[in-house]
């Protein structure tokens, strides 16, 4: 976790966007270092994502190119990744490996996303959270493409929630009529991945290899997969392996992070 965590503030800079906008405007890069006053090794560098400069030197290009600040240069950037923990056996521990681990992740200074995709909402309730009209269920059944009213914050430092519902029973086949129904969490959630708000989305699953869990490990980076050593655990993490590569003919970046003995 430490290796996979920076100590610097993280910081996204649109370089492409720049590029390309200058050169609309028809303009060399000798020409942008000689308007905005930035050195021309730096005007290169910056535009082929080799380095980057002082805040200062980026207003003064953005000035030049016409784009607002705020537009090509984010600061407290977060290259979020999403794991999903899954598991088509009950009792094995998803809930308590997506607890602890995003509590983990969020002590190492992380912001972590925690999101509850079953039905039984065992991990929203050991975070002490109450049924919310908006959970993670209406937002998949409304295809919403802003989560704000759906994250609510927790009482732990670094942690924001998307709490389930009970009636997340049945959204397996609400999910069913739906177009593109395999790409709907994926869907929902880029724009939170694209707005660089956390470290981490971590999302638990429920007990089953549905609608609704191909939908999570569609959109997911990472599947982590715990298991209990017993014999009818064991049995079936051969059909979730085959399952997940299933998923990765659809989802090319998807990796299997790891088996977690719970």
């Amino acid at each position: 976790l430490q290796m996979m965590r920076s100590d610097k503030m993280p910081i996204k800079l649109e370089y492409e966007k720049m590029k390309s906008r200058r050169i609309e405007m028809d303009m060399t890069q000798k020409e942008l270092a000689e308007m905005s006053g930035v050195n021309i090794n730096v005007i290169k560098s910056i535009e082929t994502g080799r380095t980057m400069t002082e805040k200062e030197n980026i207003k003064k290009i953005a000035d030049v190119i016409g784009f607002d600040l705020n537009e090509i240069y984010k600061e407290d950037f977060r290259d979020t990744k999403v794991i999903s923990v899954v598991n088509n056996k009950g009792g094995c521990g998803k809930t308590s490996i997506s607890g602890s681990l995003g509590y983990t992740m969020a002590e190492l200074g992380n912001k972590v996303l925690l999101i509850d995709a079953d039905a039984q909402r065992n991990l929203s309730s050991s975070f002490g959270l109450p049924k919310q009209e908006n959970h993670f269920g209406k937002a998949i059944v409304k295809e919403e493409s802003l989560l704000n009213n759906y994250i609510i914050q927790t009482q732990y430092h670094n942690i924001d929630f998307i709490v389930a519902d009970v009636s997340m029973g049945t959204l397996d086949m609400l999910m069913f009529t739906k177009m593109h129904r395999e790409n709907i969490v994926k869907q929902i959630l880029t724009p939170v991945i694209q707005a660089g708000l956390y470290d981490y989305i971590i999302i638990d699953t429920n007990p089953n290899l549905s609608i609704l869990n191909f939908n999570v490990v569609n959109a997911s980076d990472y599947a982590l997969i715990p298991v209990q050593l017993a014999s009818f655990d064991l049995e079936g993490i051969g059909t979730l392996v085959d399952f997940i590569k299933g998923i990765q003919k659809f989802n090319t970046k998807l990796d299997i992070l790891g088996i977690v003995i719970n």
